[in-house]
Parts: C-alpha cells; sequence; structure tokens
C-alpha cells in the first residue's frame, strides 16, 4: 500500500515540475554597464520557453512594464521553434523617482504562467 501511495506522490510531483517548466530571460545583447546614466540606450532579447500546449495561444497575453525606461525600437514576438520565442528591444534610461529602471515580463493563464524582471541601476536617475 505505501509503495502505491509513494508512486502517486512521485507521478503527482513530476506533473507539477512539468507544469512549471516554463522560463522567460531578459538579456541585454549591446550597452552593457555596472551603472547607467539617463539618456544611456540598451539593447535587450527576451527569450521565452513555454511547453507547446502553451504557445498555441500565441504570445498575446504577455505583458511587459517599464519603469525608467522608454522604448526607442521593437520587434514582434519571433517563433523559433514549437516552445521557444524571442522578442528584440532597444531601451532608453530616462528619469524616474528611484535609481534603478526596471523591465518586467509576465504572463498569467490557466495552462501556464511566468515572470521575469531586469533592474539596471542608475546613478543620476532621482528627481527632486
Amino acid at each position: 500500500m505505501y509503495k502505491g501511495i509513494l508512486f502517486v506522490f512521485i507521478c503527482t510531483l513530476c506533473v507539477v515540475v512539468y507544469a512549471q517548466n516554463k522560463d522567460a530571460i531578459i538579456q541585454i545583447v549591446d550597452g552593457e554597464k555596472d551603472v547607467y546614466s539617463v539618456g544611456d540606450e540598451v539593447s535587450m532579447e527576451i527569450k521565452v520557453t513555454l511547453p507547446p500546449e502553451i504557445c498555441s495561444e500565441g504570445m498575446e497575453n504577455v505583458k511587459m512594464y517599464l519603469s525608467g525606461l522608454n522604448i526607442e525600437e521593437e520587434q514582434p514576438w519571433i517563433k523559433e521553434n514549437e516552445s521557444d520565442w524571442t522578442r528584440k528591444l532597444k531601451l532608453k534610461i530616462i528619469r524616474n523617482k528611484k535609481s534603478l529602471s526596471k523591465i518586467t515580463v509576465f504572463r498569467k493563464a490557466d495552462k501556464g504562467s511566468f515572470f521575469s524582471q531586469l533592474e539596471l541601476k542608475v546613478h543620476d536617475n532621482i528627481i527632486n
């Protein structure tokens, strides 16, 4: 009986781990620095990996929020294969009330969600 319960528990755990196997990575591809200044530009690439059954809905449900950043150039989502999507952006650092700028990418759906955030330190970003 214990073996049966253990088997069901392990199977359930494997299904939960598989269902959570979603990933979003925000990478800087050009203009990377330790500390940025207002006016600096940075090119980024967002890579998202989702199971194919979630990808069937496309990337329309992906939300992107910027703080202390303006979009200078953006490309649409490109489907690389059955589960991988990529989007390229060129962003400009602008003034805000904090000493950092952020890009947040997320998607919340019944079939699967992901969240990724990248913070950039900005040394002269404070508005008085």
